[in-house]
């Protein structure tokens, strides 16, 4: 998440990282911290890490929340045509 979006919803302190992410195109993006976040999905409620960067890019759920979060595949993977 932008540092931008995140300041409108929250004033959570942010903690340092070591953590590199590297975009699809392989450049490395380094956050400025992370904030852990109560993220729940149907049942489920779990305590998840947020990582917040300074650009301003789209927000995306990374491989560490798909893996933690027991999702409907079979719903999500679902094409209706209308």
């Amino acid at each position: 998440m932008s540092i931008n979006n995140f300041r409108k919803i929250s004033k959570k302190q942010i903690q340092p990282t070591s953590v590199v992410f590297k975009t699809y195109k392989g450049d490395s993006l380094i956050p400025i911290g992370y904030v852990t976040v109560k993220v729940g999905y149907r049942n489920q409620i779990l305590n998840l890490n947020l990582y917040i960067v300074k650009e301003n890019l789209d927000t995306i759920l990374g491989r560490e929340w798909l893996y933690k979060i027991n999702l409907d595949w079979q719903a999500i993977k679902a094409v209706r045509a209308t």
